[in-house]
């Protein structure tokens, strides 16, 4: 229970502006959130953020002009990334060259001086990396808090996504050293990133047909791309070069695509600007064949790709020419060309039909 108003301790004619109420065992909370709305492929990388409350101890010799709160006596942050899924990117951001940044409250805290960070690879598979925050760490903590007392001290770390698969993960944050003597660290709620496949089944309108090779793909984030046939997706899980390839039975796999409808660790619809369609496009036929009129869009949620034989999420059907000509695909150099012939022709014509106007008259 408190009673006000209050004095000021510093100045007894006047009442105190600001009273802070504090509990008397102070909790702290963390959470942690992710950032992938614009990293579309495996390959790109994503930013997790650690928001964790920053321990307020109570200063014994506190008297009202010193400082309220005093740097608590052991502080840290583990996380750890699975070596298949996430890796640090330390490119990323050049303000640090470990893919780790680490601040409190609005101060920049600089790694070798706030706080170091081992990497422990001894859980197979795992990599944990510990932010352990120094004296003069934990005293920055301490300015923090007595600064703004729900002041925060956040972790971001950089991590490329390696795998075409649902990944999550958690932090564990040790407030001080009694958490590390019981092992009972504070756990952040897991969060995730979404990504995945999509299957194509090629197809020929000649039934006769039972090679299906060498239809070539590529794949686009927006129609307008698609059309101009610029900005193709290469995620390292695919081809080298992002051009898929049909093989003998017609099947091809695009994979790892972030879901189109799952990003930052939420679910939204169509409606929302993050919603991704994707659009395939063929930029080579099967021999004798059409190439497909428009690019096809299509979706990736946890339900495409997914399953185990291979199975096709789509049916595509290239027309058999039957020796007919082969039309170019939009945007292709094979447009220019009838272009022009179509420029030409319609010169001749222009140029006859004024020939026989002149000589009539």
């Amino acid at each position: 229970m408190l009673a006000v108003p209050l004095t000021n301790p510093t100045n007894l004619d006047e009442w105190l502006d600001h009273i802070y109420v504090y509990p008397k065992n102070s909790q702290i909370d963390a959470e942690k959130t992710v950032e992938n709305a614009a990293d579309l492929i495996v390959g790109d990388t994503v930013t997790w953020t650690i928001n964790a409350d920053i321990p307020r101890v109570e200063n014994p010799a506190y008297n009202g002009s010193n400082a309220r709160f005093i740097a608590p006596d052991y502080f840290r942050i583990d996380d750890t990334l699975q070596a298949d899924q996430l890796v640090l990117d330390p490119a990323f951001n050049a303000v640090s060259n470990t893919g780790i940044r680490v601040t409190a409250g609005t101060t920049s805290l600089v790694e070798g001086t706030d706080y170091g960070i081992t990497e422990d690879s001894s859980t197979s598979g795992a990599n944990t990396y510990q932010i352990l925050f120094t004296q003069a760490g934990r005293e920055a903590l301490a300015a923090a808090v007595n600064l703004d007392p729900i002041a925060k001290v956040s972790v971001e770390l950089d991590t490329k996504v390696l795998a075409a698969e649902v990944i999550d993960n958690t932090a564990s944050v040790f407030p001080n050293q009694n958490s590390v003597t019981q092992n009972e660290p504070l756990v952040t709620p897991a969060e995730e990133v979404r990504y995945g496949s999509y299957n194509f089944q090629k197809d020929s309108s000649d039934d006769a047909l039972t090679d299906l090779s060498g239809a070539q793909f590529r794949v686009y984030s927006n129609l307008d791309d698609a059309e101009a046939l610029t900005n193709h997706l290469e995620p390292t899980t695919g081809p080298t070069d992002g051009l898929w390839e049909t093989d003998a039975s017609g099947q091809i796999s695009i994979n790892g695509l972030r879901h189109s409808g799952f990003a930052d660790g939420e679910s939204f619809t169509e409606a929302d600007p993050r919603y991704i369609t994707y659009y395939l496009v063929e930029v080579q036929a099967l021999d004798g064949h059409q190439l497909l009129a428009a690019p096809v869009p299509f979706t990736v949620d946890e339900t495409t790709g997914a399953s185990t034989p291979w199975t096709s999420d789509e049916t595509i059907v290239n027309q058999a020419t039957t020796g007919a000509f082969v039309l170019p695909l939009t945007g292709g150099s094979g447009t220019a060309m009838l272009t022009i012939a179509g420029i030409l022709i319609l010169a001749v014509v222009l140029f006859l039909a004024r020939r026989r106007s002149a000589s009539e008259a």
